[in-house]
């Protein structure tokens, strides 16, 4: 992994450092620039401010550029994305055709709920057996 990412802008979190060192940081601090990488323990509160300023660091002073592709890895979001931008698109052809605005706000909405279904501000039940179906939570 290390090979593949030390060209590329990352930062490497070293979780669980009250369990003792079991990764070669000497050798990821060899390939990737020591800045870039946070030793911490979540779990003890260590080291996560530090993660925190570094992201932040990175997004607000040019270090990552937004680029035009984006690639979606997950098949439940790529799903829910292409039917957001469905109902935008009724709502746009709806709004073209002159159709009120009560009945646009439909498109609107739905196209809000399955956005809010990937960003977590709209979440229905089977959504999140879905999502905790999918992963252990706890470790």
């Amino acid at each position: 992994i290390i090979e593949h990412i030390k060209d590329k802008k990352v930062i490497v979190a070293a979780n669980k450092i009250d369990k003792g060192k079991k990764a070669d940081l000497d050798y990821i601090t060899g390939k990737i620039s020591k800045d870039k990488v946070i030793e911490m323990s979540v779990k003890n509160i260590i080291g996560v401010s530090d993660l925190e300023e570094k992201i932040k660091s990175m997004v607000f002073h040019g270090d990552i550029s937004v680029k035009r592709n984006k690639m979606v890895t997950n098949i439940r979001h790529k799903d829910l994305l292409v039917k957001a931008r469905e109902s935008l698109d009724k709502a746009i052809e709806a709004v073209e055709d002159g159709i009120p605005v009560d009945l646009v706000s439909v498109d609107l909405r739905d196209s809000w709920t399955k956005l809010g279904s990937i960003t977590g501000d709209t979440v229905d039940e089977d959504i999140v057996t879905e999502i905790f179906s999918k992963f252990c939570i706890g470790k």
